[in-house]
């Protein structure tokens, strides 16, 4: 993912009384460091974000976050969505954007300490399409191709079959059309550009497409 916004790094101290042999002593002090942070994870609306690893350590799965984390909030990418009331409430009502059309996640007191007191490296697993609603393959992949914005008139993938798929996770920091290359790797689907129009088949089917000589 992309970093968006953050916070300045927040210490906390937390100090305890220490005894020693014959009646001495002293404070000992442990320094915690935390951030707020947003990052973007692609372009496009969403229909979920499942898991949210950090330095390869699970922090978030299916809507629950773990202790290194106060919350975790999901942005899908929606037209209409809002801006993060905790961004807000550091740059001020009405100098944060809604981030439209991009979705992203803001997690709030992150704690750094698992990470060597640095922001970690922060991948995604990406539900593009709703698992419970099957979709098809032609179905999935025009959608995985309008969030790129290309419209109906860019594409065609009326030689592909109706296969239905259940579901289709996007792992890590895939953009744009890169997107596409597991699903279509999965259902054995190539894609060629053919006057002007990008023409998708299943592998063996080339003879039905006509490719642009230059």
């Amino acid at each position: 993912g992309t970093v968006i916004w953050k916070s300045d790094l927040i210490e906390e101290t937390e100090s305890q009384e220490v005894g020693g042999k014959g009646g001495g002593g002293g404070t000992s002090t442990t320094y915690k460091y935390f951030v707020d942070v947003a990052i973007a994870v692609c372009e496009g609306e969403i229909y979920d974000i499942s898991k949210i690893y950090a330095n390869g350590k699970k922090i978030y799965a299916n809507g629950s976050n773990d202790h290194r984390t106060t919350s975790i909030t999901v942005y899908k990418g929606s037209t209409t969505q809002l801006p993060n009331s905790l961004m807000e409430a550091y740059e001020g009502v009405g100098n944060v954007p809604g981030y439209r059309g991009i979705a992203y996640v803001v997690l709030e007191h992150l704690a750094l300490a698992d990470f060597g007191n640095a922001l970690p490296n922060l991948t995604f697993d990406v539900e593009a399409v709703n698992p419970a609603t099957p979709e098809t393959l032609p179905g999935a992949i025009g959608k995985l191709l309008e969030r790129c914005n290309l419209s109906s008139s860019d594409y065609d993938v009326s030689a592909l079959p109706s296969t239905t798929v259940y579901g289709y996770t996007i792992a890590g920091e895939a953009q744009g059309i890169a997107q596409l290359e597991p699903l279509m790797a999965a259902h054995f689907v190539n894609a060629q550009l053919s006057n002007g129009v990008l023409r998708f088949f299943v592998r063996g089917d080339e003879d039905h497409v006509t490719v642009d000589e230059d």
